[in-house]
């Protein structure tokens, strides 16, 4: 059944292949809560509230749509439900599949995910060689970058666990390619930014002087930004980069700190801010707006931004839709972090953390988030346990069994060279006599 739950996240984890996602969505849906039922034994306290609590988002979305308060459409609703369900799904199989048939799914996912980004890599190349930007800017959205940064922080932290050589100059490609279609083919500046930031502190955990060279890159930073080198920095990255978009971007950051002036793309990054602050304005608006909302509305940017799914949230379901999704988001880190090492849960920390500032900055209700987040990021624990040779020890009756085997035969071992010694030692002794 693993390999029908992997046939499911393709269509989520293509985008050309989204015509595909609501029946392979609904079909993912059925199977986990097969699996689900049939473990419910099994389940923790927290895993079963984070399991209706994923079943009552989407049906909040659609109470609100059925009683007016929401007016576009059926889109929202079922994009959030797809991605409830790619969370359910995660809960599935954590719980009812075994350790080597999930390692075959998380293996199944990075194929088909490196595949995909392959194939945006190349139509990305096509369109810069033929200086066609509009083509290169438009492949994918920004809420696709936000999977590819969590793709590119677990194949660096796989990276920094491994032992082979091999498997870190691999794993360490994988995440610079990741990283080289959000900055150079897709071009987005917020995601590029925060991917980069987080490979930084990827690698300095990694260290045992984390501690101290944190200190000094902060000191670093401070005095960089102090000495007012940023902006020539600035430029000179914009001239790394064959697009327009990103540099524009860029360039537009560096002269409002140097001349103050206000272009058009530094208009539009402020624009984004404003936006964010809209949908703050709405959810404190009144006292029940602050405690049901506002409702969804399609592109009324003046009171719901678009522009960030956590904020928004609060602004069209108000405090209930809010705190219900805080919820989620904190039991599945308790689900995402269960099992993993001290180090471990430094790397899956810091990668949570960035999608949850890239959901206060954009788009996290995706199909393909969630996969990446929730199913692909809890299973490359085991993985990083295999790449640096670590072997878990056996549980259940065979464990028993055999510890309880090696317990006798120690015991006998341990009884006879006891008994053996009293015999030489009685022996010794009738010989002095």
């Amino acid at each position: 059944m693993i390999y029908v739950f992997l046939l499911c996240y393709i269509p989520m984890l293509i985008t050309q292949l989204a015509d595909f996602c609501i029946p392979a969505g609904l079909l993912l849906g059925v199977l986990s809560v097969y699996c689900l039922f049939r473990q419910r034994s099994r389940l923790p306290l927290n895993e079963k509230i984070l399991a209706g609590e994923l079943i009552l988002l989407p049906l909040l979305c659609g109470l609100y749509l059925l009683l007016g308060f929401s007016d576009d459409g059926f889109r929202y609703v079922g994009q959030t439900a797809i991605f409830s369900i790619g969370a359910l799904s995660s809960l599935a199989v954590l719980y009812f599949f075994p350790r080597k048939e999930r390692r075959d799914l998380f293996v199944g996912i990075c194929v088909i995910f490196l595949l995909n980004l392959l194939f945006m890599a190349f139509l990305g190349k096509n369109a810069l060689d033929e200086n066609d930007t509009n083509l290169a800017n438009h492949i994918t959205g920004a809420p696709y970058c936000n999977s590819i940064m969590i793709f590119s922080g677990i194949c660096f932290a796989l990276g920094l666990q491994a032992t082979g050589r091999m498997a870190k100059l691999l794993l360490f490609g994988v995440s610079l390619l990741s990283f080289a279609v959000i900055t150079v083919i897709l071009q987005r500046a917020i995601n590029a930014i925060l991917c980069l930031f987080m490979l930084l502190l990827l690698a300095i955990f990694s260290s045992r002087y984390r501690k101290l060279i944190l200190a000094a890159l902060v000191l670093f930073v401070l005095v960089f930004v102090l000495s007012g080198a940023v902006p020539a920095c600035i430029k000179v990255v914009c001239s790394l980069f064959p697009g327009d978009r990103l540099a524009n971007r860029l360039k537009s950051i560096a002269d409002l700190m140097t001349t103050g002036e206000m272009s058009s793309l530094s208009k539009s990054i402020l624009l984004r801010f404003a936006f964010l602050q809209n949908s703050i304005n709405t959810w404190l608006t009144d006292s029940t707006t602050f405690i049901i909302g506002y409702g969804s509305h399609s592109k009324n940017y003046s009171v719901i931004s678009g522009h960030s799914d956590i904020l928004d949230t609060f602004a069209k379901y108000g405090l209930v839709g809010g705190l219900l999704l805080v919820d989620i988001l904190r039991r599945s880190i308790i689900v995402i972090l269960r099992k993993h090492t001290r180090i471990q849960k430094y790397y899956t920390g810091i990668i949570i953390a960035f999608v949850i500032l890239w959901g206060v900055l954009g788009g996290i209700f995706r199909a393909y988030t969630a996969v990446m987040l929730f199913v692909a990021l809890p299973i490359s624990a085991q993985y990083a346990q295999l790449l640096a040779g670590y072997r878990p020890k056996p549980s259940g009756i065979y464990a028993f069994a055999r510890r309880l085997l090696t317990k006798n035969m120690f015991s006998v071992a341990e009884r006879d060279i006891h008994q053996s010694s009293r015999l030489v030692a009685r022996k010794h002794r009738r010989d002095k006599k």
